[in-house]
């Protein structure tokens, strides 16, 4: 017998018997579970590269809730047994990528569903979400095509999966059930293209957003080189006050450089790092000297918890800047009174950055959106690029940014990031 791997499309020969065990793929190496024969239990799950293993049933109650099965009755459904495949995946797994054959539609029984496609930077752009009772993959069965899209579990999931010619004997003794199938692929269609357009428009801003950000580098170019050069004599001068001037204006040139190169990359679409070790309480100083005490000056009380001050593996410059954006959100958020905390503490294998204000929040429709490009509110000249570019930084970090708002209450943003050991620690 032989079986086509789904990572690489080969064709495996196997020897008879080798039903629901696992084996691996003579070409790439990858490991998948041979598919069991009708009727028998392969153990309900999936390879580590998305090929399908699981319990093929003639019919399945718990799938009688399907929005697939909504205008027609459960005993018309019982009646035709329809050859069900139920599959578990686990969080993150692929179900199907873009470009992948597609012969069969999935019903989801438990959990959600991430149906995406690859836009700027190569990052996968969500289209939509599919949880439990709603059906995907039905574009490919409709046109013959491959898959538009990937299928991504968004967290642990249980599948059947109904093959197109049960789809099609399905539709065919249903007379209502094809008209609402039709409007459950037209709905999800209008979805898609209106997240297009949005990504189309987004896109467009960002390259001419990109044009002139070169545009403005190019400018910039001798200015900055001549302002490092007077930070160089400034430094060699024998006074300290003037050498101390001189280290804040280099300070400042290099701050203008990476704000820069922040636009330039998120125009891209991409972020290039420039990882060190950075000590937490360098970083705290380093905010207490450029906004902390500002803050403070204003009227503001400021509270810092920081448990940690161990070091963390970042982009010293482009986190300290994400984190004093922030922080200015916030003050402003506040004005002349209130109170900001800074807290910094160790969970398991990551470091958590909170910054909590007690200011005015953000209301509900806006914190749905909020690291999208371009959404501002509240702020005169805002350009609504902040949050996105702050989310994009902390992305290519490998971490997590997330925001909780209440108006009239406050509003806390959660940074995490990966927390790597150090030699002592690993030792």
């Amino acid at each position: 017998m032989s079986y086509k791997c789904r990572k690489c499309a080969a064709e495996s020969e196997l020897a008879p018997g080798m039903e629901g065990r696992q084996v691996r793929c003579s070409v790439c190496g990858a490991d998948f579970i041979v598919p069991s024969a009708p009727g028998i239990d392969s153990g309900g799950s999936c390879g580590s590269n998305g090929v399908e293993a699981g319990i093929v049933r003639t019919y399945d109650e718990r799938f009688l809730d399907n929005i697939l099965f909504a205008k027609s009755s459960k005993e018309e459904v019982r009646n035709l047994n329809l050859k069900i495949t139920e599959l578990s995946f686990s969080e993150g797994e692929i179900i199907f990528e873009e470009g992948d054959e597609g012969s069969h539609l999935y019903l989801v029984l438990e959990g959600e569903i991430r149906i995406s496609k690859q836009g700027r930077g190569g990052n996968q752009e969500t289209l939509f979400v599919q949880s439990s009772g709603d059906f995907f993959g039905e574009m490919s069965l409709l046109d013959g095509g491959n898959r538009s899209a990937r299928a991504t579990a968004n967290s642990h999931v249980t599948l059947g999966k109904i093959e197109k010619q049960e789809i099609e004997r399905f539709l065919s003794q249903s007379s209502a059930s094809p008209l609402w199938f039709a409007q459950h692929v037209v709905t999800n269609l209008r979805s898609a293209n209106s997240v297009f357009i949005n990504k189309l428009v987004e896109t467009e801003r960002l390259s001419l957003l990109g044009t002139m950000m070169t545009g403005i580098v190019h400018d910039f170019r001798n200015p900055i080189a001549t302002l490092e050069m007077l930070n160089h004599f400034l430094q060699s001068h024998e006074d300290p006050v003037i050498v101390e001037l001189g280290k804040t204006a280099e300070s400042s040139v290099g701050r203008m450089k990476v704000m820069i190169q922040e636009l330039l990359d998120f125009s891209r679409g991409d972020s290039k790092l420039n990882l060190s070790k950075v000590y937490v309480s360098d970083l705290i100083a380093k905010l207490d000297e450029q906004i902390l005490k500002r803050v403070e000056g204003s009227g503001v009380e400021v509270k810092r918890n920081i448990e940690y001050t161990d070091f963390i593996t970042v982009d010293f410059n482009r986190l300290q800047r994400l984190l004093e954006n922030i922080i200015k959100n916030s003050w402003e958020a506040m004005g002349t009174e209130g109170q900001l905390t800074v807290q910094v503490k160790r969970i398991g294998d990551s470091i958590e950055f909170q910054i909590a204000d007690t200011g005015h929040g953000i209301a509900p429709e806006l914190l749905a959106n909020v690291f999208e490009p371009f959404v501002t509110h509240g702020k005169k000249n805002g350009t609504g690029l902040g949050m996105a570019i702050a989310k994009s930084v902390i992305d290519a970090h490998r971490g997590d940014i997330r925001i909780e708002s209440e108006v009239n209450r406050g509003t806390t943003c959660f940074i995490t990031l990966p927390y790597q050991p150090s030699p002592a620690e690993v030792a």
